[in-house]
């Protein structure tokens, strides 16, 4: 048997080997940790916090490739598990919900784009698009190709989701204990047989959904095709534990490893911008939860969660660790990232564009990043 020596094991520790190993082992340990301390969705907060920890430390952390569509494919299948005829019945409510989150996100935006512009100077670029509610990557994009400062963009987007999967599950659970809401997964698991058909189903879906470019295609893909087996009385129950905590781990270490090339000098000069921002942005979605919630009928934890300005695949998934409907807030979750995406080319009529956004001064190319 060959022994590693000085010289292997430098090579070793400088691997992308090492780096996914690492992150995530790191991102398990912070699951388990916030696990044994029973804290809501654990393997999900615990795994982003220990690695957005590790990271900052000067670890650059970082996830297979390969890894995320396998676990955004069980993470959609766990959604679709969670709908049912009963479900179905309840989205004639739905439209009313969407167009308050609507006008919701408008108000957002708007009032913090205000607020970084007022409060901190950031020219008009960097506040737009710090201040977008949601669609991380497609912002970031946006922000280079106008010349905005990207890493205060990044930052403070990064921060909101961080602060939304760290202490929203605090708020949920808080609120949804006295009205009884349930706090489990579900106790019902698939059969081998009925896994290997969901698995083979959220495969085929996910791929199919990507070939049709649909938005977090992945993940609603295998939904979809969970929703259609189950409405179809082809199989019944929702994964087992020992996939999902292993698919919380690696998504939480996904979040966690964007703030990986971030020191903490980086990041403490625009992280009271993104925590004041973020807790601006949460009053007025509280307004526009509550309002939903008393319109509607719908409970409020739902509602809440649902109009949070986090992504996709975390509030989703944060809807299904803590007992609620993962279906109204992934719903709400694709309108806000379909909004965004379609209303952020638009701005451009008053943003201009990126050739005039480089011409603009020298001062402007001194903001970015």
């Amino acid at each position: 048997m060959r022994y590693l020596v000085p010289a292997d094991l430098s090579k070793f520790l400088q691997s992308k080997l090492f780096r996914v190993l690492a992150t995530i082992a790191v991102a398990a340990a912070g699951g388990s940790l916030f696990a044994f301390f029973n804290l809501p969705a654990p393997w999900l907060a615990g795994a982003m916090v220990a690695t957005m920890v590790l990271c900052l430390s000067g670890f650059r952390g970082e996830v297979p490739k390969l890894a995320s569509p396998a676990v955004f494919v069980l993470l959609g299948l766990s959604i679709g598990s969670s709908v049912d005829w009963e479900t179905l019945s309840l989205m004639r409510s739905w439209p009313t919900s969407l167009a308050i989150l609507a006008v919701t996100m408008i108000a957002v935006t708007f009032a913090l784009q205000a607020y970084y512009r007022r409060a901190y100077g950031w020219d008009d670029r960097t506040s737009f698009f710090a201040a977008v509610p949601g669609a991380l990557s497609s912002v970031v994009i946006f922000a280079v190709e106008y010349r905005a400062d990207v890493l205060r963009v990044t930052v403070v987007q990064c921060i909101r989701l961080a602060f939304l999967v760290a202490f929203l599950p605090l708020v949920i659970t808080w609120l949804a204990v006295p009205s009884g809401a349930a706090m489990e997964m579900p106790k019902a698991t698939h059969s081998l047989q009925d896994l290997i058909i969901v698995i083979a189903a959220g495969a085929l879906g996910a791929w199919l959904f990507q070939r049709l470019r649909m938005p977090a295609g992945i993940l609603l893909g295998a939904a979809a095709a969970n929703i259609a087996l189950h409405l179809g009385g082809i199989v019944e129950g929702g994964l087992p534990p020992w996939l999902l905590e292993p698919a919380y781990v690696v998504l939480g270490a996904v979040i966690g490893a964007r703030f990986s090339g971030m020191t903490l000098g980086m990041v403490r000069q625009s992280a009271g911008a993104g925590i004041k921002g973020c807790l601006l942005a949460s009053v007025i979605g509280v307004i526009g939860a509550t309002t939903t919630s008393w319109v509607t009928g719908l409970p409020y934890p739902e509602t809440l969660l649902a109009f949070a300005p986090g992504g996709l695949d975390a509030m989703s998934i944060m809807a299904f660790a803590l007992g609620l409907d993962p279906a109204y807030v992934a719903a709400h979750q694709v309108f806000r990232f379909l909004m965004m995406t379609l209303a952020m080319p638009l701005v451009s009529l008053w943003l201009g564009s990126p050739e005039r956004s480089r011409a603009k001064s020298p001062a402007a190319d001194e903001s970015g990043s």
